[in-house]
């Protein structure tokens, strides 16, 4: 299985920071920028595990958020 450096910080703490709802339990995270959220950027060599960042968001999100297709 490919690894990407950091991915349980990105998906544990960063991103629910940003989107304000965690994505183990079903209960709200103060937002880090409430104003003005910023981007994310995965980037990385083939086989870095940025598709596996992206399913693991998706699975977790979307039933609770609008995910665009």
């Amino acid at each position: 299985m490919s690894r990407l450096y950091g991915r349980d910080v990105l998906l544990d703490d960063l991103v629910p920071r940003l989107v304000g709802l965690d994505a183990k339990q079903p209960e709200l995270v103060r937002q880090a920028h409430p104003d003005d959220p910023p981007a994310l950027l995965l980037t990385g060599p083939h086989g870095s595990g940025r598709t596996a960042v992206l399913n693991a968001l998706f699975d977790a999100y979307r039933t609770r958020l609008p995910v665009a297709g």
